[in-house]
């Protein structure tokens, strides 16, 4: 099965999620304040994504 497909688009839809993200919040917060945010959304998603690679 191709798992590099979806992956890609995946990673894609959250790259451009994150980076939306960051302009919205660069508007409210430090450089330094929105990295930060933007590191703490992403830990949940590294958490599951360790999960299921575990589980598998």
């Amino acid at each position: 099965m191709l798992v590099w497909l979806p992956a890609s688009l995946l990673a894609g839809l959250f790259q451009a999620w994150r980076t939306a993200l960051q302009h919205r919040l660069r508007g409210e917060l430090t450089v330094n304040g929105a990295g930060l945010v933007r590191y703490a959304y992403g830990a949940p998603v590294a958490v599951v994504l360790v999960a299921v690679y575990f589980s598998v």
